[in-house]
């Protein structure tokens, strides 16, 4: 038998014997290392087992805990929270599930089946080369699809694996997980700045300390796609500099109420035509106001005088949208030129999906815009949460000239977080199994 294919309802395996030869080229490479390799393991897995067995126990033990919860919910709470098990807060869960469109965004679900094909492969040459290292081949190896599930597995004979010493069968058994620490160790290190630096040793540039957040990836059907490609820094919203990249960026779009708060006005002359008011007529059905002009929006007089007669419709980006506007605390702020009529002004967005937005961007070096310093000013209005939805953005650490090495290093990323969180439970569930 070299290849095998089996198909049932909901499961596809796939077993070959084209592999064994490639572990036993490996195991004949170097066999003291090996044997060194995985005597590590034995120990690793030796220590992993207990600490496994304390996880499980304290799981175990809050679960019970909190059971209470479950039959009589606190009244001053809601039964349902955000990211929560019912019943189960955060501070009393140690494992918390993986489960699509709720502990896992949809749009990760791909990296979450990569990195669950990545984890089971190389768990399971562990075990094909610890086999063939202690004298004993494997007879196949394969793949397997359970419903959505990925996973590997390889066939020791069962007799000739009993035949062992004790030692170089716990050798064979460890390994899977020994590789599982492995790569959980390969993870641990990318995060914390490893991945980072070999990325600068081939030549990317760090854009750390700068501030803001790089765009990776904007959904097509978003306004914003066709202004801001892969590898955009944007580096402001409003008035708010993203000093902290990432966090500032959610501190910024996820208001309490929902609503853009703006400190400071803008100079707008006079203008020179009448926009009419129907702009300012806004409401929940019309946030944006009910003209037919879609290049004018609504502003109030700063500071706001609460009177309806004093809203007034001007031309949003002459307004707003330029990189250095003037601004104005009051009217006689603003500088007035060959005798035009300055007032100090701020947009008026009463609803909460009809919000004004300016965002400061400033594009690779490949992109020329013709503009200063490369940058751009744009102007979103809708929900704020919509900003955040739009695309994927991440901390600005890394850009090349290409947006595909850009992306590569994203989504690279992503699987790396995704290997990280599965090596803490497949490795410590895994190897108390196989005991």
């Amino acid at each position: 038998m070299r290849d095998q294919w089996e198909i049932k309802l909901f499961q596809v395996k796939y077993t070959t014997q084209r592999l064994n030869s490639l572990f036993n080229q490996l195991t004949r490479l170097s066999p003291a290392f090996w044997n060194v390799w995985f005597t590590f393991g034995v120990i690793a897995a030796s220590a992993l087992i207990i600490v496994g067995s304390f996880v499980i126990v304290f799981a175990a033990t809050k679960i019970l805990a909190s059971a209470k919860h479950i039959f009589v919910p606190p009244s001053n709470k809601s039964n349902l929270m955000k990211r929560d098990l019912e019943g189960v807060g955060e501070e009393d869960q140690v494992f918390l599930p993986m489960i699509p469109g709720v502990t896992l965004p949809m749009s990760h679900i791909g990296y979450y089946l990569l990195a669950l094909t990545i984890c089971g492969l190389f768990h399971e040459a562990g075990h094909a080369i610890a086999s063939y290292s202690q004298g004993v081949p494997i007879q196949s190896s394969g793949m397997f699809v359970a419903y959505l599930y990925p996973g590997a597995f390889v066939n020791i004979p069962d007799q000739q694996l009993q035949s062992l010493n004790p030692f170089k069968q716990l050798r064979i058994i460890c390994a899977g997980v020994w590789h599982n620490l492995v790569l959980y160790a390969f993870s641990f290190i990318s995060l914390a700045g490893g991945l980072k630096l070999f990325l600068l040793m081939l030549g990317w540039q760090s854009l750390e300390g700068y501030g803001g957040v790089s765009v990776v990836h904007i959904r097509p059907n978003s306004p914003l796609a066709p202004h801001l490609p892969s590898s955009t820094i944007i580096y402001q919203l409003d008035d708010f500099p993203l000093v902290n990249n990432i966090e500032d960026w959610n501190t910024h779009l996820f208001q309490q109420d929902g609503r853009n708060k703006v400190n400071q006005g803008f100079c707008a002359a006079k203008p020179l035509q009448d926009y009419g008011t129907s702009c300012c007529n806004i409401n929940d059905a019309y946030p944006f106001g009910q003209s037919d002009n879609a290049s004018i929006s609504c502003f109030n007089p700063f500071p706001n005088t609460g009177k309806q007669s004093d809203r007034i419709c001007l031309p949003t980006i002459p307004v707003i949208a330029s990189t250095n506007p003037e601004r104005c605390y009051k009217s006689s702020d603003c500088s007035s030129s060959s005798g035009t009529e300055m007032s100090c002004v701020i947009p008026y967005t009463p609803s909460v999906t009809g919000q004004v937005v300016r965002i400061y961007a400033r594009f690779p070096s490949w992109i020329k815009t013709g503009n200063a310093n490369n940058e751009k000013v744009f102007v979103f209005e809708g929900e704020l949460v919509d900003i955040w939805e739009s695309g994927n953005k991440s901390k600005p650490t890394d850009t090349k000239v290409l947006d595909f090495t850009f992306g590569f290093a994203a989504h690279f990323r992503v699987n790396i977080k995704i290997y990280f969180i599965l090596h803490i439970g497949v490795g410590n569930v895994k190897h108390i199994t196989s005991f």
